[in-house]
């Protein structure tokens, strides 16, 4: 489908994405939880040319139903830098209940980058120390890409390379090489 949509996309030019965001945003308001997460993840198949839905992905993440605060979690990070308007309320998700909501914050706050390092990264140093493993992952990964602005959290990130998770003892390792100023390739 997401293929499908770009094929067709490349053909009708900029209108066509236009109709696609104003018709998705139209959806994230429906009733029924299955239309607003089906609304929530084809805007963040479209991509950063959705970024007149920020708000109302914004708003999505406190929607009362986990699924669709999980797929605006994960459209904001598909929307790359200009989710930036989207700070506040990302931030506001690393608070959720459900660790797969924050993880999605914390993934997205990463892909913002530095239009959301100053608020974020007390937040994500936090997050290092999450029940939830993919919360913590997320974080590592992160702070890794606010890169050298993230200084404050090298302490964190050398702990949490002694995490019971591989996976985020790894990307910890690589945020504090980040951090450092280190170039990853």
């Amino acid at each position: 489908m997401a293929l499908g949509l770009a094929l067709a996309a490349s053909s009708c030019g900029k209108d066509y994405y236009e109709g696609v965001v104003r018709k998705r945003i139209q959806q994230l308001g429906a009733k029924e939880e299955d239309e607003r997460v089906h609304a929530a993840w084809s805007l963040g198949q479209i991509g950063p040319k959705a970024k007149a839905a920020v708000p109302a992905l914004a708003k999505a993440l406190s929607d009362p139903s986990r699924e669709v605060r999980v797929a605006a979690g994960e459209a904001l990070a598909q929307l790359e830098d200009e989710a930036a308007p989207a700070v506040p309320a990302l931030l506001a998700a690393l608070r959720d209940e459900d660790g797969e909501v924050r993880a999605k914050a914390a993934a997205a706050l990463g892909v913002v980058g530095p239009p959301a390092a100053s608020e974020a990264i007390p937040m994500l140093i936090g997050g290092l120390r999450d029940q939830d493993s993919g919360v913590r992952l997320y974080s590592a990964w992160a702070l890794g890409e606010f890169g050298p602005e993230a200084k404050a959290a090298e302490e964190a990130l050398a702990q949490a390379m002694e995490d019971e998770n591989a996976d985020v003892r790894t990307w910890s390792a690589e945020a504090l090489l980040k951090v450092r100023g280190v170039e990853m390739k």
